[in-house]
């Protein structure tokens, strides 16, 4: 571990775990604590912190209109929810991305074992914010769009 940060064997934590988190959350002071000889770590941080990691996590979601169909793409999670108005489809975007982040935090081992680890800050981003407020994460300023059209092939 960083010598940056305080490390601090896991009987000492477990004795002093009060003092511990009154120096993380109020000092703001984050704490890596080891045990197994430095075999297993864990960090400590302040939530304000965890979420100043995450603020910056941008979800780029792509709205596709077909005749009484709109779908809304999410690339970062490779989700999709479908409606026959805007709302409803941002409406299920909105659970099935829920339900998903609930099952990769299920199921976090399995997912750490995979190229999937990588879409954590994401998931990250969806669990840190309230259920009611989620659907702001997936809303974009850009308006529906018409599928492009295939590009003409050369003759």
């Amino acid at each position: 571990m960083s010598s940056m940060i305080e490390t601090l064997p896991f009987s000492e934590a477990k004795a002093h775990l009060s003092d511990l988190m009154t120096s993380v959350v109020h000092g703001f002071q984050p704490k890596a604590i080891q045990r197994h000889r430095g075999k297993e770590e864990m960090f400590l941080v302040p939530q304000a912190l965890m979420l100043a990691m995450v603020e910056n996590i941008a979800f780029q979601p792509r709205v596709s209109v077909a005749p009484g169909e709109f779908v809304v793409r999410l690339p970062e999670l490779n989700l999709i929810g479908g409606g026959d108005t805007l709302d409803a489809a941002m409406d299920e975007l909105v659970d099935v991305a829920s339900a998903f982040a609930k099952q990769y935090l299920e199921r976090l081992r399995f997912y750490q074992e995979s190229e999937h680890l990588a879409r954590f800050p994401w998931i990250a981003k969806i669990a840190f914010t309230p259920a009611e407020a989620r659907r702001g994460l997936f809303e974009s300023n850009r308006k529906p769009h018409e599928p492009q059209k295939p590009l003409a092939t050369a003759s």
